[in-house]
């Protein structure tokens, strides 16, 4: 069925056409009348259908939305934290309503900190042995 929906517009309501005209003489009136309701009837089904799909996409990327714009609020708020030299603890929420506080480090304490975790505790670098002759 991919290929079916992939055909330009224009082909698709020629194709519709010579298949309506070609039943046209093989039904009776009454026929017609009941397999054009009938055919419409697929079709409100179907439209009903993707209308409320869509109404449902839409607000779930609402609400996606919202949660990166007040995520985005709380990192401007920590940006401007750093840029006046705060330590203060900043405030967030997560998509899910919760709130967490989180210290801002001054550049120097978060470079030493970065340093600290990845330092190993003998002093020396993972993977490199001196050998002395």
């Amino acid at each position: 069925m991919k290929g079916f929906f992939g055909l330009p517009a224009e082909l698709m309501s020629a194709l519709g056409t010579v298949l309506g005209f070609a039943l046209l003489g093989r039904l009776d009136y009454n026929q017609q009348n009941t397999l054009g309701n009938w055919l419409e009837l697929i079709g409100q089904v179907l439209e009903t259908n993707a209308a409320q799909g869509q109404l449902l996409q839409a607000r779930a990327q609402g609400d996606r939305l919202e949660a990166l714009e007040g995520e985005l609020a709380a990192l401007r708020q920590q940006v401007a934290a750093l840029r006046q030299g705060s330590t203060e603890p900043t405030v967030a929420s997560d998509s899910g309503g919760e709130v967490k506080t989180s210290p801002v480090l001054s550049p120097t304490a978060a470079a030493d900190s970065t340093l600290a975790k990845n330092t190993p505790a003998s002093g020396r670098e993972e993977g490199c042995s001196r050998t002395s002759r």
